[in-house]
């Protein structure tokens, strides 16, 4: 019988991850790797992940099936060439992309620390990473209708040649008493911090620069992070404090180069120069002190905060995406049973809110 206090279903969900983790470890030592299976495992952006939930992902020893499934559907069923070549890509010598992906031994290339930590020969590694790559790009487009963050290929003939599927495999039935890792995705983060934030116009030409980044960043904070459970935990994550109900901006600015020190993109945003009329630039960090404030170029302020406060929601929310996966184990599914007695939408305020705190130490 489980416990119905939060915190202790908290426990129990960290637990049974944990338990999972510890099986499979000793199912599988090392040496049974994958490395597709691997690769797949490796990949946490929203995109990729999202994509996962819909084809149904199957790690471990079902991986093989669950691959050789994705070759029928697409490439047998649908007929897709495009995708068709892609499986057929040489890796290293005649093994192809699909023959890696079919490899149920781990005979022919087994896991090998002394090759890096992927286990295998770099060369061979980052033929496996291209190849998967651009498959899941193909097969994101085909679903999707539109392609992944950051991809820039053209992909009008493929779209206009192959028409979206009428009942994807990524539809999920009520039936199978799963729920995928998209949906629970979707059900977790604020909405609005999945968007580009845009950060307000001044009236006037010029503008006090700490007066205007205290005032653009707390409206950032009130108008993306909504009073519920799910705006909550958010907070949890972006301010590194329990005390979310609590928001000093002064606080919180001097806070972020120590949160972001490893973190190349936000530092450079936070540093980023900014123009002054007559004088040598000022960096933005400075500008959003009380000490550095100045009178800046309306355009060039916002230009600067727009950006940080961006690269921030970003890194942040692929964090929040993070936790989600490591604490329900992977982009699979999530029994309902569990999702009954542990209730995500409610009691993920305390669960994330722990791991942001403990994330705060690691940077």
């Amino acid at each position: 019988m489980h416990s119905d206090i939060p915190e202790n279903l908290i426990q129990q969900a960290l637990k049974i991850h944990k338990e999972n983790t510890r099986l499979v470890r000793l199912a599988a030592p090392p040496a049974d790797v994958n490395f597709c299976d691997q690769w797949f495992q490796l990949q946490t952006q929203p995109e990729f992940i999202s994509l996962f939930a819909k084809l149904n992902l199957v790690s471990g020893r079902g991986f093989p099936r669950w691959w050789a499934s994705i070759y029928d559907e697409y490439v047998n069923t649908n007929r897709i060439t495009e995708i068709k070549n892609i499986f057929e890509l040489p890796v290293v010598g005649t093994e192809t992309l699909f023959d890696f992906g079919s490899d149920r031994n781990y005979g022919t290339y087994p896991y090998d620390a002394s090759k890096g930590s992927n286990g295998i020969d770099p060369p061979i590694w980052d033929k496996i990473n291209d190849n998967l790559t651009t498959l899941c790009q193909y097969l994101y487009v085909y679903l999707n209708r539109t392609p992944m963050r950051g991809d820039t290929n053209n992909y009008s003939r493929f779209l206009s040649r192959y028409s979206a599927p009428a009942n994807p495999s990524s539809s999920n039935s009520s039936s199978s008493g799963t729920i995928s890792a998209e949906s629970l995705i979707a059900n977790s983060i604020p909405s609005r911090l999945l968007d580009s934030y845009s950060v307000a116009a001044s009236n006037t030409p010029a503008v006090d620069s700490y007066a205007y980044i205290k005032k653009e960043t707390i409206k950032f904070f009130v108008k993306c992070f909504p009073f519920d459970n799910k705006g909550k935990a958010a907070k949890y994550q972006f301010l590194k404090t329990t005390s979310i109900n609590n928001f000093v901006f002064d606080d919180y600015w001097a806070s972020l180069p120590g949160f972001y020190s490893s973190i190349s993109e936000i530092n450079n945003a936070l540093y980023a120069d900014v123009p002054i009329a007559g004088a040598t630039p000022v960096k933005l960090f400075d500008l959003g002190t009380l000490t550095g404030t100045n009178q800046v170029d309306k355009d060039d302020i916002k230009k600067a905060l727009e950006n940080l406060i961006n690269q921030i929601r970003e890194y942040e929310v692929n964090e929040l995406i993070n936790n989600w996966t490591k604490m329900y184990g992977t982009v699979g599914k999530v029994l309902n049973p569990l999702l009954k007695v542990y209730d995500v939408t409610q009691n993920l305020t305390g669960a994330l809110g722990s791991l942001g705190t403990q994330s705060k130490y690691r940077r």
